[in-house]
């Protein structure tokens, strides 16, 4: 599945034409010291103070009759600890990691087992309910995974090349890889090979991407994946249909969608609006929600966009733009009943507003000795899919 199609690629900013005959694949590490250093040079920050005017810990606001019902997976990079906490903070169930990998994200399955994407080095590790290892993968896993309808796994991957016609020196190629329900690797396809499948659709850019003397470039930073299984509402875009990916990149400021069998571009969206984005997904009714960082801007927003017409159809910040800011990170989550679940992950909140933008729950990280509060990311559970 992992073929090299790099030579339609450049466009736009970069003339990358004849690439496929200047790629070499070198062997795939795991996500070890080089990479660690590359993503806390991004400000990956792991802890925030707490404004003195924030003197609370847990769930500090829930407005029971507008909020949407459920329980709340928060997952703690630094602590490596997961909570499944219910509406108004209780300790449901927690996870704690054994050694020194930072957990990114976590996914709650079915049976009460919970999926760990961990780095340094990267994978994917599965705990029982009572902590314990079930199995783990020494694959170069990084940032989300996605539990499909049939038990298999969708996660991100990333792979160093060469590729002097993009970078003098090495770069590290992103891609989505299909798993087992056991970790062992199925499929794998490259965002490299995806968007040389259509380069004009986004032209592939080296400006601006942070680097590290003697580290690979790395050129789309993923960090998001959704897997569309079921038909969207009638009316939405037909190509949002079963079996196509979308996925986030960064340092790409964009989002793109493409076939996971062929590998074809099908859209893409972001450049010149978006600021080094994450967690795009695709709503039920087609349109694409997405948290806009606005890296460097000091104000965040989260967008929610028709692909069709690609216009922004609802947009949220807060009353007064700079309380609402994370430079990197963040989560964004449609619920069933219309609101949006929002977290703030560098300043250690999470909050849950109305489409018109009223604020009916609020969580804030419980804060360490020294008055900080851990970063996080947060999930919405269903009541239904909580395991007994």
């Amino acid at each position: 599945m992992r073929k090299r199609n790099l030579a339609r690629l450049g466009a736009g900013a970069l003339l990358l034409a004849g690439l496929a005959c200047g790629a070499e694949e070198a062997a795939a590490p795991a996500l070890e010291d080089d990479q660690l250093e590359r993503l806390d040079a991004l400000g990956y920050l792991d802890w925030a103070e707490a404004p003195a005017e924030r003197d609370a810990d847990g769930v500090v606001l829930h407005d029971e009759g507008r909020s949407q019902p459920g329980a709340n997976l928060v997952t703690y990079p630094a602590l490596r600890r997961a909570e499944l906490l219910d509406a108004d903070g209780r300790l449901l169930r927690h996870w704690e990691g054994r050694g020194h990998r930072r957990w990114e994200r976590a996914r709650l399955l079915p049976a009460g087992d919970l999926l760990v994407v961990v780095r340094r080095p990267g994978g994917l590790v599965r705990l029982a309910p009572d902590g314990g290892v079930v199995w783990e993968t020494d694959l170069p896993l990084h940032h989300d995974v996605r539990i499909l309808n049939d038990g298999r796994l969708a996660t991100l991957t990333s792979r160093r090349l060469e590729v002097p016609e993009i970078h003098p020196g090495p770069v590290w190629d992103n891609g989505v890889a299909l798993l087992s329900p056991e970790g062992a690797l199925l499929e794998e396809r490259s965002l490299l090979d995806v968007l040389a499948s259509h380069p004009e659709r986004l032209p592939l850019v080296t400006a601006g991407i942070e680097e590290k003397e003697g580290k690979p470039l790395d050129l789309f930073h993923a960090n998001y994946l959704d897997w569309i299984e079921a038909p969207r509402a009638p009316g939405a875009d037909p190509r949002f249909a079963p079996g196509t990916v979308l996925a986030t990149l960064r340092h790409q400021d964009a989002v793109v969608l493409f076939d996971w069998r062929s590998g074809e571009l099908l859209w893409s969206w972001g450049r010149g609006q978006l600021r080094r984005p994450h967690d795009a997904s695709v709503l039920e009714d087609g349109n694409v929600l997405i948290f806009d960082n606005q890296t460097g801007a000091d104000a965040s927003r989260i967008v929610e966009v028709d692909p069709r017409t690609d216009r922004i159809v609802w947009e949220y910040r807060a009353p007064d733009p700079h309380d609402f800011y994370t430079g990197t990170r963040g989560t964004v989550q449609r619920l069933a009943n219309g609101n949006t679940l929002i977290s703030e992950s560098n300043a250690g909140r999470g909050f849950e507003v109305t489409p018109q933008a009223e604020v009916v729950w609020e969580y804030l990280a419980p804060r360490n000795a020294d008055g900080h509060r851990p970063a996080f990311r947060l999930e919405r559970v269903p009541l239904d899919a909580l395991p007994q």
